[in-house]
């Protein structure tokens, strides 16, 4: 088979969906294609351990498609689903593959619907297979069903989390907890309420608990869990290193629920009322509530308390 093009992969605008992206990506590469990420720019820090030429997208559509012109790449992936995204590839003279959604069908070269109920690691791997069809990929990558994202990381990442840690003076076992969310779902927040009584009463059972804020917060994590150890200023691939290390991470439906699941730490997402976890949940991890009501805090306790002595 001849050489497959270049292909850019539009990265989609939030963490937990680019690590559940990253089978998409390595199926890509399988394939026969040369690929460049465009995202985010905290993408670079997240995929640091990926050797695959990256851009940083900006917010502005006629910036981002200078930008896209430039690589000189004629087909691409959208992961996203905004109009903005279709457009911006459309003025950089990209043929591009991607979903049918806000209007942007006649923007795209093959599109496809998101099928109800789908989980989204499903629905990529439906698009990545219609863009390695479309593009001249071998097809053998994407004859089964995706695998489990797996999150790769630097030694670099690795040595930033043990400093980290050692700084703090924590040893293990230890848990990381992930209080805050910053989107909500159907008009419901994604923030389960009762984090900081769990936090006194799981300290009480001398659980040690620590928090990996981002940037803008770290008050937001302290009011959440005040007697928490807080490991602030991580990038998010250090982050995922001190996540890889603790016995259990406990999360709502975010970014870091997807990433401790992607590095293999045992994860359970809390789901609250309007939220699915069989579409959102983290693959290969547990979930808890979803639909009418937020899982009780006992029931959560008692999972932390079972974690604690594994």
């Amino acid at each position: 088979m001849a050489p497959a093009s270049p292909l850019l992969v539009r990265l989609p605008n939030w963490v937990g969906d680019v690590v559940i992206a990253l089978p998409i990506l390595d199926a890509l590469c399988k394939a026969g294609f040369e690929l460049t990420l465009a995202g985010r720019a905290w993408c670079g820090d997240l995929l640091a351990a990926y050797p695959l030429p990256r851009v940083a997208m900006t917010r502005n559509h006629l910036s981002a498609a200078r930008r896209l012109r430039r690589l000189e790449i004629r087909h691409g992936l959208l992961l996203t689903r905004s109009f903005g995204s279709a457009l911006e590839a459309r003025l950089a003279g990209m043929r591009v593959v991607g979903y049918r959604a806000e209007g942007r069908s006649w923007l795209l070269y093959r599109s496809l619907g998101k099928g109800a109920g789908d989980h989204i690691l499903d629905y990529y791997w439906r698009l990545g297979r219609l863009a390695c069809g479309a593009f001249g990929g071998d097809p053998e990558p994407f004859a089964g069903a995706p695998g489990t994202p797996l999150l790769r990381l630097t030694a670099e990442d690795r040595d930033r989390a043990s400093a980290a840690l050692a700084g703090a003076a924590v040893e293990a076992p230890f848990q990381v907890w992930c209080p805050l969310a910053a989107n909500t779902i159907h008009g419901h927040s994604k923030v389960w309420p009762h984090f900081g009584e769990l936090c006194r009463r799981g300290l009480a059972d001398g659980v040690r608990v620590v928090c990996c804020p981002g940037p803008g917060q770290e008050e937001q994590a302290r009011a959440a869990l005040p007697e928490a150890v807080s490991l602030e200023g991580l990038g998010l691939a250090a982050m995922a290193g001190v996540m890889e290390r603790a016995c259990f991470v406990l999360a709502n439906d975010t970014g870091p629920m997807h990433v401790a699941a992607a590095v293999r730490a045992p994860v359970l997402g809390l789901f609250g009322p309007g939220n699915d976890p069989g579409r959102t949940g983290p693959v290969g991890g547990s979930t808890l509530g979803g639909g009418d009501a937020w899982p009780d805090l006992e029931t959560v306790l008692a999972e932390v308390r079972r974690h604690a002595r594994t």
